[in-house]
């Protein structure tokens, strides 16, 4: 061997022979660690295949009564695995069932009562070990693909190192073309890596970058490395070389992946490298274990609900979103009570089984759009996103305390739980998530402290108000079977002769229980509740007998009254046409219907049928509250009203030179469209006065009347 010197005097032939070994300890190192892994395998193979064995031994001797608790066993591989490929014919006809049929097989044998059926059993068997088999399958994979990863990882450096270090010793200036002449380094690296100019445009990429990403070399060559760039990367590479962190990559069908990446800067100048490597330190995985893995990052592994993790990520971006929208959200707490007693009591595996039945009860009291997680224990949390009202996370709060008051069956056992829950509102009560649930939580154990199996609300007075508003529905319900209910009649004065032209019919409720109730509290809580549907009914049956007996006084005139009609009563169809059918058996042409613009904006399937079948049967419309919605004038144009009431907004202004144009520009406006004219909420001689001259047609209020009992309306009618 001819021995050369270098510049320095010191000889390169030693040096050659020690790069010379490196492939060799490469290979040797990865030879050693991948038969380690592999003999491990084997090792696990063998205990899981023993085991299988004692299973299917420990079924054929089973006694026929026994039974298993196939239901939660079933959902979970479902849930877990919803691809899984299994090659026991049994074992796949055993998880092959309908989610529907299973659900009535856990219904019918394992919640209600426990089944004395060995098929269950076998299924249930079959079904664990096809379950065990699979996540056997997995693991070893990933064993086997981690070792792989990490040995390969260590060789790639080192080929890396090697080959910079070839570049430094060859007379060539530029290190790029070293790296790229290497087909093997890029070919056979278990991770995304890629080569990019000193522009940071890519070059060269290997197939575990085109894994990642979807693309195809040609299809990336030349575009730029980094579609957004990390924060404080630029600075690393400029100071150390070098960079470790996340990068965020775009796939082909448009979404977006993150990888823990370590990039180099190539060359000896920082400020102005040759070029970038770029490699991947997550292994390259399949969509469908990549998909896996995600899950159940983001899911309890025994009830199948979103964890804290998921919970956490979808409470950020809502709190994010609700600044900018109306709508609130709401976060309810839930907690078991006394459970730990039934841990203590039952064991460990049935109170797990327990636990799953509790949480699919209270999924199922929640909407499709909430997020309905485990955090912890036997602690869940329901996320309510874009409620409608308070009364809505009430509700379902309700429902999901009282879903636990169904007893549950885990073998020859019966078991009576309670639980307690907590609610906190947002924006209302912060836009902080770790304090939204920390305040959940409090309202929880205050929840709990009162005795448990109930909702508390964080604030005092929002507790106080669910409790009215309980109070004020319970005795709601029984109000017309009491006879509590009452029409009050406010009269409808003609602004010419100041006579009584009309009314309008008010409901009143004095309680036997609550005492008088304002309209104002009771007609929000019938509408949400539903039953505005019932209460509207039988105010047009009340109105139609009042209308009849005033028929039959001498020298009564002939009065129109108005009524009002809730958007509840007609947003169905078939609500709509039973209105239509209880007021086609009323004096229609003595009957006025008032709906105001609220009830039109939802564009209900029933309104439209309502307002035609109102004018087949010879009603008159009134819109009520005119300029207190957002579309006033589309309403007036698109609908035929025969009367637009002036909300009192307006009127209190009304003597006011500005105010007063204003309403004398609504009244011209409505006589072009052939309506007639009334001012609502008239209290003073001066409002009479102006409304008389802009030409107003009709005025109600206290100025003239308060609403009145049908008894005192008949007199005050007669007196003028």
């Amino acid at each position: 061997m001819v021995e050369v010197k270098n510049q320095t005097g010191f000889s390169t032939s030693g040096m050659i022979r020690r790069r010379q070994l490196v492939p060799a300890l490469v290979l040797l190192v990865c030879l050693a660690g991948y038969f380690s892994v592999s003999t491990q395998l084997l090792k696990d193979d063998s205990d899981l295949v023993l085991h299988l064995t004692t299973e299917l031994s420990a079924l054929n001797a089973m006694d026929p009564s026994s039974a298993g608790s196939l239901g939660p066993w079933l959902v979970q591989i479902r849930q877990l695995i919803p691809s899984i490929v299994l090659y026991d014919d049994p074992a796949a006809a055993a998880l092959a069932t309908p989610l529907e049929h299973l659900a009535d097989k856990i219904r019918n044998a394992e919640l209600v009562k426990p089944a004395d059926q060995l098929s269950l059993r076998r299924e249930l068997v079959l079904a664990e070990i096809a379950l065990r088999s699979e996540q056997q399958r997995l693991h070893d994979a990933h064993v086997r693909q981690s070792a792989y990863f990490y040995v390969s990882v260590l060789a790639f450096v080192l080929l890396v190192l090697g080959a910079l270090l070839r570049s430094r010793e060859s007379s060539l200036a530029e290190p790029l073309r070293v790296l790229v002449r290497d087909q093997y380094l890029f070919s056979h690296a278990p991770v995304g890596v890629s080569l990019s100019d000193r522009d940071d445009r890519l070059i060269r990429i290997n197939s575990g970058f085109e894994k990642v990403t979807g693309f195809n070399a040609d299809e990336l060559i030349g575009r730029p490395a980094c579609e957004r760039e990390p924060e404080g990367m630029r600075d690393a590479l400029l100071r150390s070389g070098s960079w470790t962190g996340e990068y965020t990559m775009r796939r082909k069908d448009g979404s977006t992946v993150a990888e823990k990446v370590t990039r180099v800067a190539i060359g000896d100048d920082l400020d102005r490298p040759d070029g970038y490597l770029t490699i991947s330190m997550d292994p390259v995985v399949s969509d469908d274990e990549r998909q896996l893995m995600l899950w159940q990052a983001h899911h309890d592994s025994l009830t199948k609900l979103p964890n804290s993790n998921l919970l956490h990520e979808r409470l950020v971006r809502a709190l994010t979103t609700v600044q900018h929208e109306e709508k609130p959200g709401a976060l309810i707490s839930i907690d078991i009570d006394g459970f730990q007693r039934v841990n203590d009591s039952v064991g460990h595996e049935i109170a797990d089984r327990i636990l799953t039945e509790a949480a699919y009860r209270i999924a199922m009291s929640a909407r499709e759009s909430d997020t309905v997680a485990r955090t912890g224990g036997d602690n869940f949390v329901i996320a309510m996103f874009e409620i409608d009202s308070v009364d809505e996370a009430e509700r379902t709060a309700r429902e999901a305390v009282e879903s636990m008051n169904t007893p549950f069956y885990s073998e020859d056992r019966e078991l009576f739980l309670s639980a307690s829950a907590g609610l906190t509102i947002f924006p209302q009560d912060g836009l902080d998530r770790g304090e939204l649930l920390q305040k959940a939580d409090a309202a929880c154990i205050q929840a709990k402290k009162r005795g448990g199996n109930q909702i508390a609300f964080f604030e005092e007075k929002m507790n106080s108000d669910a409790a009215r508003r309980l109070e004020i529905e319970t005795n709601l319900r029984r109000a017309i079977d009491n006879d509590e209910l009452e029409l009050h009649y406010q009269p409808i004065i003609d602004c010419a002769t100041e006579l009584v032209y009309g009314a309008e019919a008010l409901l009143r409720w004095q309680s036997e229980t609550l005492g008088f109730v304002s309209p104002g509290e009771f007609i929000p809580i019938a509408e949400r509740c539903g039953l505005i549907v019932e209460l509207g009914e039988w105010v047009v049956k009340e109105v139609a007998t009042q209308l009849q007996s005033w028929a039959a006084i001498a020298d009564w005139p002939a009065l129109r009254v108005s009524l009002n009609v809730s958007a509840r009563q007609f947003a169905v169809v078939e609500q709509a046409q039973s209105l239509l059918d209880v007021l086609q058996n009323a004096p229609t042409e003595l009957l006025t219907v008032e709906l105001t613009e609220s009830a039109l904006v939802a564009n209900d399937p029933g309104a439209s049928l309502f307002l035609t079948g109102l004018k087949e049967q010879g009603l008159r419309v009134a819109l009520d509250d005119f300029g207190t919605g957002f579309s006033s004038i589309s309403y007036l144009r698109d609908f035929e009203f025969d009367v637009l009431k002036i909300d009192k907004s307006f009127i209190d202004g009304v003597e006011s030179s500005k105010e007063m144009g204003v309403i004398a520009s609504i009244i011209a406006m409505g006589r072009i469209l052939g309506m007639k004219i009334v001012a609502e909420g008239v209290e003073t001689a001066g409002q009479v006065e102006t409304l008389k001259r802009i030409g107003c047609d009709y005025i109600q209020g206290y100025y003239f009347c308060r609403p009145l009992p049908s008894a005192e309306f008949e007199a005050f009618v007669l007196q003028r």
